[in-house]
């Protein structure tokens, strides 16, 4: 029995073809480029860096640069939403489906009221927008990240069912117990989903039909 569901939501409540994920990208160069006084061709490469050693730049900041990880993801996330579109038919179908929701995002809060406001959905839909400062910067790349997602919101992964757009996430997410759903263009496999959908909205669709 699926009693919550929980979702990312950078590339799954809309899609990676937006162009946010660049203009993410570009915010921190230009974050580096600020804060190290470089220019952007030396602050691609401190980006760079960081990436051969950590998961995400994120990781390095603080350790490398001794810049504040809160402050490096508050600036990176505040990407142009306007680049997004409303998707008409998303909030009818959350609303349609009787389990608790979530939102689980390796971003912060502010991006998500701000991506949800422009693609349509009312944030009160979600019982809980759990952000990576409330992760305590342990990202969605690691097993101890849903565990500690799931102690904080109080849930039981077997109970549970997760849509992500990364096929990496779903693999930590099924090894602590979640149902895992995939959202990414057809013709990507993923040995972690157990459902994959091109759109939220044809995943959520077909979990109407099923009565899951």
């Amino acid at each position: 029995m699926i009693k919550n569901l929980v979702f990312d939501l950078d590339g799954t409540l809309y899609p990676l073809s937006s162009g946010l994920g660049e203009d993410c990208q570009c915010r921190v160069y230009d974050f580096f480029s600020q804060k190290l006084k470089v220019d952007i061709d030396e602050a691609k490469k401190v980006s760079d860096k960081l990436l051969q050693k950590y998961h995400y730049e994120s990781q390095g900041v603080e350790k490398e640069l001794g810049i504040s990880e809160e402050e490096f993801m508050e600036y990176i996330c505040r990407t142009d939403v306007g680049l997004l579109q409303k998707n008409q038919n998303l909030e009818e179908l959350l609303l349609k489906l009787a389990q608790r929701k979530f939102i689980f995002t390796d971003s912060t809060v502010r991006h998500c009221f701000d991506v949800l406001e422009k693609i349509g959905v009312r944030a009160d839909i979600f019982e809980q927008i759990y952000d990576a400062k409330q992760g305590g910067y342990v990202y969605k790349l690691e097993t101890n990240a849903f565990k500690r997602f799931c102690d904080i919101c109080k849930i039981k992964p077997e109970e549970s069912m997760i849509f992500e757009d990364s096929c990496k996430s779903l693999h930590f997410a099924k090894e602590v117990g979640f149902a895992t759903v995939l959202i990414a263009e057809e013709g990507q496999s993923c040995k972690a989903a157990d459902y994959s959908f091109p759109n939220i909205n044809q995943a959520l669709e077909y979990l109407h039909k099923q009565g899951i």
